[in-house]
């Protein structure tokens, strides 16, 4: 079984945002992605925990790292 990943511009299409974006929110850890030395692909497993993860909202905040920033 072979998936098709897609590429960053490809993705940025699907979503209709920049690349730019897209390679901003990687750098944060806000999607789920797949790394081939210097490429960032996505999934259709990728791809389906994103939009889950995206329509949610951000995450809560912790409460020991909240009490860790309270200190």
């Amino acid at each position: 079984m072979t998936e098709k990943a897609l590429s960053v511009r490809e993705y940025s299409e699907l979503l209709g945002v920049s690349a730019d974006t897209i390679k901003d929110m990687v750098a944060k850890g806000e999607l789920y992605h797949l790394r081939v030395r210097y490429r960032i692909l996505f999934t259709p497993r990728n791809i389906e925990a994103n939009e889950t993860l995206l329509t949610k909202g951000p995450k809560p905040v912790r409460s020991a790292s909240l009490i860790r920033t309270l200190r």
